[in-house]
């Protein structure tokens, strides 16, 4: 059984529209009837009802079946599907009753048995044609709207002669995408084989257009030798036989404003065949790109200038350790072990200044083997007595030089303020385990106080007379650097502990 189908039937026999109900009914139990033996009823019935399909007689008083039909198809403005169903047999009737909109034209007589079975099919397939018309329409007004308000430019396009002309191509040479790039004019043909369908509003001021008509007939403006050149990967996926490519591209519009845009073209699988229908969006990133760019430029300046800072702070404070040993040797005065002391430690905040500079970039990442890090890491410094405890057999995806400053300076971190013993040797466990989506690393000192643990990334902060306050301040910085996350808390054994999640493993 379908979808219940809703019939009105007309007609002035209250015997003929009994009869038809019953034998409609019986044929075809996804048929409800409604009958009526007044025209004007009917309509009345129409305007407050939900109808599947009219089926009428022809002749009728008051109001007769052309006229309802008629009724129906101006005054309301409906296309419900429409029979005429009569016994007038005349030729002329049914001309006119076709010419108004009516679907089908049904004779009544002969076999009661065919003249039914002939009306239940009828019936059956105009509501089922009429409802695939519906739900097309709703489909294309769905469609419409999606093409037209789309905050991205979309174009419609038949590539049908452009595929042929590239497929040719493509045969005749070896290697297409050279060949393109060596014979502009050749991407520029293909261009101008392709067909605009459409395009949406947005494209009108996206390309600085008055009417799509504007933008049809200026469309070879856009194709600078920039352009032409930046489509060379598009033309090569098509021609290798993919339905979707996506490319970047510079394009000057018709109001000469430069755009970064993002394009994806993409086949309708109804369309693989031939390419005869083909949509195209752009996506403005213009601004992305110039973020980006001046990203760059103020990544560089801010090098060139650590790199001058720090050389011009280098050199005075060399000199001023040179001539600090030489009055150590003649005088031995004790405030001279903290003028040293001091001097070492602005060497050390140089060092931290100069690393934070250049760590906020993320050079390249790769799989990265956590616990054989740790360990060359750990050999690397100053530790003894200190001892490390590391279960880390993962591999992480990061950037290793960088990943190695975090480790070097949260163990630094250990060593410096996880002193266990009254001689103030770092004799402390450092251990480094696996967390479901990162890594941590802890140790078995004093711990941070929870009142620091907020402020304990923050630069400058320092809960030693000597620290200088940078060195995890520059872990926050390279592990945001990798849209990881870190957290400071306390380790089983009290000690400092920190979390650092968000990773993605290899």
């Amino acid at each position: 059984m379908g979808p219940p189908i809703r019939v009105l039937h007309v007609d002035d026999d209250p015997a003929m529209t009994s009869l038809t109900a019953v034998r409609l009914e019986h044929l075809d139990d996804s048929l409800s009837v409604v009958s009526e033996t007044d025209a004007t009823d009917a309509l009345a019935h129409f305007r407050n009802a939900d109808v599947d399909c009219i089926v009428s007689d022809y002749d009728m008083p008051g109001l007769d079946g052309l006229e309802l039909l008629e009724a129906v198809r101006v005054e309301h403005d409906s296309d419900v599907p429409f029979v005429m169903f009569t016994g007038k047999g005349r030729e002329t009737v049914a001309v006119e009753a076709l010419n108004l909109g009516a679907n089908r034209y049904v004779q009544k007589g002969g076999d009661a048995q065919t003249q039914f079975d002939v009306l239940a099919s009828a019936i059956r397939q105009e509501v089922e044609h009429h409802r695939e018309a519906v739900a097309r329409r709703e489909t294309e007004k769905r469609y419409e709207s999606l093409f037209e308000n789309n905050p991205l430019v979309i174009w419609e396009e038949d590539f049908s002669e452009s595929i042929t002309y590239l497929h040719d191509l493509d045969a005749q040479v070896d290697d297409l995408g050279a060949y393109l790039r060596s014979n502009l004019d050749e991407v520029e043909t293909l261009l101008q084989r392709v067909d605009i369908i459409d395009v949406n509003e947005n494209a009108l001021d996206y390309y600085g257009a008055d009417s799509k008509d504007d933008l049809f007939d200026n469309f070879d403006q856009l194709f600078t030798e920039t352009v032409l050149r930046q489509t060379v990967p598009m033309w090569c996926g098509l021609a290798a036989g993919r339905t979707r490519v996506r490319w970047e591209q510079s394009v000057s519009t018709l109001d000469d404003e430069w755009k970064h845009e993002i394009l994806e073209l993409s086949v309708p699988e109804e369309s693989a065949a031939d390419y005869s229908r083909v949509y195209l969006t752009a996506m403005n990133v213009t601004e992305r790109v110039e973020r980006e760019r001046e990203l760059v430029q103020q990544n560089e300046r801010l090098d060139e200038f650590a790199s001058l800072v720090s050389h011009d702070l280098r050199n005075p404070l060399t000199v001023a350790k040179n001539r600090l040993a030489v009055a150590q040797e003649e005088f031995g005065s004790e405030h001279l072990v903290h003028v040293s002391d001091a001097l070492d430690q602005m060497e050390d905040l140089i060092e931290d200044l100069l690393v934070l500079a250049r760590e906020g970039d993320i050079d390249e990442v790769e799989p990265v083997e956590l616990e054989p890090l740790v360990r060359q890491t750990w050999q690397g410094i100053d530790s003894e007595p200190a001892r490390i405890d590391v279960d880390a057999p993962v591999t992480l995806v990061a950037d290793e030089t960088k990943l190695r400053q975090v480790l070097e300076n949260l163990f630094q971190n250990s060593l410096e303020h996880g002193v266990t013993d009254s001689d103030a040797e770092p004799s402390v466990t450092v251990g480094v385990g696996v967390l479901d989506d990162g890594f941590y690393v802890e140790d078995d000192g004093v711990g941070i106080p929870a009142a620091d643990r907020e402020d304990v990334l923050e630069a400058g902060f320092s809960t030693a007379d000597d620290g200088t306050g940078f060195g995890l301040h520059i872990v926050e910085e390279i592990v945001t650097a990798h849209g990881w996350d870190i957290a400071v808390t306390e380790s089983d054994a009290g000690g400092a502990r920190f979390e650092i999640t968000g990773a993605e493993f290899d």
